[in-house]
């Protein structure tokens, strides 16, 4: 077995771990190293490097908020914004600048059958008939309370806690915690509110 081991003068590769005399014999070899290129050292010179910079931006998640901003760099999205705002607010999404970008197809003839779109952005074929047909309603109405209640009862109705997760996995003791889970004797899950 190779040990890799650092030692003053760099990194040695040994078949063995280095005792106390190659260690200080490499030591005694970088201090004469480090003095001969002390004695030859030449001025610094400065160099310029501010033209081989990039500029980067710092990146920023595209969510259900920046939506718009992403219709106006692509413009094919425009006509299937109502469709993905609604379905958004059931299905949270995020992607990064470099899927929607670069990875989307936005020239194809039907940009909704691109399968990065399909996999970036939540669309209101992913819910039933009835579901959609309850957002719907609840968004013509205009009240945000009602939309975020119908918004709340579809994604309950999505995952109703399969298994009898919030029965069997609640905390042993009598007090009610709530966002905790016992999967195992010795693990607690921990979902925060804001999760």
């Amino acid at each position: 077995m190779k040990i890799i081991s650092p030692l003053v003068a760099g990194l040695s590769f040994s078949s063995d771990l280095p005792n106390k005399k190659s260690i200080i014999k490499n030591a005694r070899k970088a201090s004469a190293t480090q003095t001969n290129y002390q004695a030859t050292a030449v001025e610094p010179q400065i160099v310029d490097m501010s033209a081989d910079v990039v500029q980067t931006e710092r990146y920023k998640a595209i969510s259900l908020q920046a939506l718009d901003k992403v219709a106006e760099d692509h413009p094919q999205l425009k006509p299937h914004l109502y469709d993905v705002k609604l379905a958004g607010m059931v299905f949270p999404f995020k992607a990064s600048p470099y899927y929607v970008d670069e990875l989307i197809d936005w020239e194809a003839a039907d940009v909704r059958q691109d399968p990065f779109y399909k996999l970036v952005f939540p669309t209101l074929d992913m819910l039933t008939d009835e579901h959609r047909e309850k957002l719907e309603a609840a968004h013509a109405e205009g009240d945000p309370k009602n939309l975020l209640a119908t918004v709340a009862s579809i994604r309950e109705d999505l995952n109703p806690h399969p298994a009898g997760q919030k029965e069997l996995n609640a905390p042993k003791e009598d007090d009610d915690l709530t966002g905790v889970q016992h999967k195992y004797s010795e693990t607690v899950l921990v979902f925060p509110a804001a999760g």
